[in-house]
């Protein structure tokens, strides 16, 4: 088979392996097979070293290990969820006490008190929560106050960060981003978009409000 005919016949694969959604489905199987092999695995040592010296059939003694893969892995299911739904009380407690001085520094900003500095330093402490300020605000400003503090998400790097979101390879993640806005379908539709920071910030701050809901606590 000479070289041509290979190139014809894997070019047509290649590029059904590059579109999103296959993409998508593939890395879904391999995170399916993954979980599945980092169950069976742990089930079988147990099987082996622990519970086949103690049982006369092997049957009954994977049926044991397995029980006992299953009850480690609740365990650990509800030790990790316990350990997350604190730690977001504690970033809650923590927001609550440092969101109103990022409001009044915004706020500040944008009447024409130059706290460009300060929010930076306010950035490196607490990027989420002064992000999250910032979008909040472009959302209820119109006129010179949006430009004004366009100016400053742009100044602060939160344009840039908006616009790869927008742009992510991932559906998900786009239709996440652009949710609940009137222009879902022109983020969601085109991969390739190419639109700059300062159109991002002026045609839709809502949807990066969106997308930051959730990290306000």
């Amino acid at each position: 088979m000479t070289v041509a005919r290979l190139r014809s016949i894997g070019a047509p694969v290649v590029k059904w392996l590059r579109h999103p959604t296959v993409r998508e489905r593939i890395e879904m199987l391999s995170k399916a097979l993954l979980v599945l092999a980092a169950l069976l695995y742990p089930t079988w040592l147990i099987h082996v070293h622990f519970v086949s010296a103690h049982l006369p059939y092997r049957s009954l003694s994977v049926a044991v290990a397995f029980l006992i893969m299953q009850a480690l892995t609740i365990v650990t299911q509800l030790v990790i969820s316990f350990a997350i739904k604190r730690r977001r009380e504690e970033l809650a407690v923590r927001a609550s006490r440092t969101k109103p001085a990022i409001r009044i520094a915004v706020a500040a900003y944008v009447a024409g008190v130059d706290r460009t500095s300060e929010l930076r330093r306010m950035r490196k402490l607490r990027a989420a929560q002064v992000e999250v300020c910032v979008a909040e605000a472009l959302t209820t400003l119109r006129g010179y106050g949006r430009e004004r503090l366009s100016a400053l998400a742009r100044d602060l790097g939160f344009a840039d960060v908006w616009k790869a979101r927008l742009r992510s390879r991932s559906i998900e993640r786009r239709k996440e981003a652009a949710s609940a806005t009137p222009w879902a379908d022109l983020f969601c539709s085109a991969p390739s978009w190419r639109a700059s920071s300062s159109a991002i910030l002026r045609i839709c701050p809502s949807a990066v409000w969106a997308s930051l809901r959730h990290r306000s606590s």
